[in-house]
């Protein structure tokens, strides 16, 4: 897959690295295993999962300020707490009401420290939804992963759904040191150019989302 791809094309002897991949390998198990579960709900969490980790990692690769294959990990496992959260309604539906008590991004987190990820990957995926309401700036902690999840994140939006970037996402952006800082021209005329150079080496559910 992908990532896998990336993964071997980029190892390094970096600690980072190694949890990357142990994190990437965790993360499609859990889906794999959800996905056999729950069907077709499932299978747009994960389709939104892996195009949110290509998008990442080739943002973080324009910006150049955060590990592309950390990012894409993060990418990969920013919505690991919808998936499970799934699951579990489903094989134990006497506990699903105190899941609505706990929100994905923090169950997500839970479990991603429970499997030993990095401090800075279990974070960012607690974190995912900081950057909606507050500017980079105002970010205490992984600013530069955050903003690089956030762009990925809105530009699967816009890509996807045409929806409109939310206003916030050009500071983001610029954070990362982006050349282009308005969100549409950055899908259109860097994004997608990328994605298509490298189609072949892409999951088909990527491949399929973006000709859909």
């Amino acid at each position: 897959m992908y990532k896998l791809f990336i993964a071997l094309r980029y190892l390094r002897a970096n600690k980072i690295i190694y949890f990357s991949i142990a994190g990437v390998a965790v993360g499609i198990a859990v889906m794999i295993i959800v996905t056999s579960v729950m069907g077709g709900f499932s299978r747009d969490i994960q389709a939104r999962a892996t195009l949110t980790a290509v998008l990442a990692y080739e943002i973080a690769l324009a910006s150049g300020q955060v590990n592309p294959l950390l990012a894409s990990t993060i990418g990969l496992l920013h919505n690991i707490g919808a998936s499970i959260g799934l699951l579990v309604r489903k094989t134990r539906p006497e506990v699903a009401e105190l899941l609505d008590c706990v929100e994905s991004p923090a169950l997500g987190a839970a479990v991603l420290t429970g499997w030993g990820l990095p401090e800075r990957v279990f974070e960012v995926v607690a974190r995912q939804d900081q950057p909606h309401a507050l500017l980079p700036e105002e970010l205490d902690v992984h600013g530069a992963e955050l903003a690089v999840l956030y762009v990925a994140r809105v530009c699967h939006d816009v890509l996807l759904e045409r929806a409109t970037p939310p206003a916030n996402v050009g500071a983001y952006m610029a954070r990362l040191g982006l050349r282009e800082t308005n969100c549409a021209a950055f899908c259109r005329d860097t994004l997608v150019p990328t994605l298509a150079k490298k189609a072949e080496s892409l999951p088909a559910t990527v491949r399929a989302r973006l000709q859909g």
